[in-house]
């Protein structure tokens, strides 16, 4: 609870006027503030500024609920989320709960327990509760978004899916570094299918919504690039063809351990049933100088008053 209202003031402070819509003040924004680890396409502002500014006002990010819960990773992506409102922007929060039950290969060096189709089903209407009270106490006349992927995925049929995937090619799947890097020990082709559906999501949410712009972490810039060029490939006209997107840092340990949900560097995790919020500060106390200036950028809370 305590966390939460803390997100939630934070949230508040940041949205409470907005500007005019402008992708590319938000891209800037995000750029001085260091938290921008990539970009597709490279050299967004610089090489892309007209673009950026025609783009429907509108970013998304997905979160799959492979755990009961949201850990500080996902909580990053969501505060630039919240701040993109600012910036006269509509987020779009995205509950994978179709994918999660396929698993996202990026950043695994090892294939993913499936999860039960009723286990991941309470976990999405845990995270939903979650990024509703994140979001929705906020005082905004651009509210944010949740959608649920299983709401269309969990709908197509097998040959309805597969003639969908008549766009992707499988040379440009292969090349993706997570694959590639799996492909020596061994990929299922479940796991190797996710970015197939990943893209196809961001398809809907651009037929939907007009959204084309995407939010994700570091690990996840091939599948932004894949969806990137499956929008472009099955846009009917030039004004609908480019998207584009940023990945942020992932946060790790002092050992250099992403703090996800399954590997080394464990989690801190946004439920305080599953992380105290005495453990949660700690974290945050004890982080190495360097460390807490990052964090500090990558969550905007330079401009906040707190």
């Amino acid at each position: 609870m305590i966390l939460s209202k803390r997100i939630n003031d934070v949230a508040l402070k940041t949205v409470c006027k907005p500007r005019a819509i402008s992708f590319v003040d938000y891209i800037k924004d995000l750029d001085k503030r260091k938290p921008l680890q990539h970009s597709y396409p490279a050299d967004l502002v610089a090489k892309h500024h007209d673009q950026l500014n025609q783009l429907p006002p509108y970013v998304y990010a997905g979160f799959d609920p492979t755990a009961k819960s949201l850990h500080i990773g996902n909580l990053l992506i969501l505060i630039n989320l919240i701040r993109s409102q600012q910036f006269g922007l509509h987020p779009i929060a995205l509950i994978g709960e179709f994918t999660a039950s396929i698993g996202d290969p990026s950043g695994k060096k090892t294939e993913r327990d499936l999860l039960a189709t009723e286990v991941i089903a309470q976990n999405a209407r845990n995270i939903h509760e979650q990024i509703t009270r994140i979001f929705f106490n906020v005082s905004n006349n651009n509210p944010a978004t949740i959608v649920n992927n299983n709401e269309w995925l969990g709908k197509v049929s097998l040959r309805d899916f597969l003639r969908e995937c008549k766009s992707m090619q499988i040379g440009k799947m292969l090349r993706m570094k997570t694959i590639k890097n799996r492909l020596e020990d061994g990929i299922s082709y479940t796991e190797f299918s996710y970015q197939t559906m990943q893209a196809y999501d961001w398809y809907t949410l651009s037929e939907k919504f007009g959204c084309r712009f995407q939010l994700g972490g570091y690990d996840q810039l091939g599948h932004l690039d894949f969806g990137a060029h499956y929008i472009k490939k099955r846009a009917y006209d030039q004004n609908r063809q480019f998207a584009a997107g940023v990945c942020f840092p992932i946060l790790t340990d002092s050992a250099g351990n992403k703090l996800g949900k399954s590997e080394g560097g464990g989690a801190l995790w946004l439920d305080s049933q599953m992380t105290s919020p005495f453990h949660f500060y700690q974290y945050f106390a004890q982080l190495h100088d360097d460390k807490a200036e990052e964090l500090f950028y990558c969550s905007a809370y330079e401009t906040l008053t707190i």
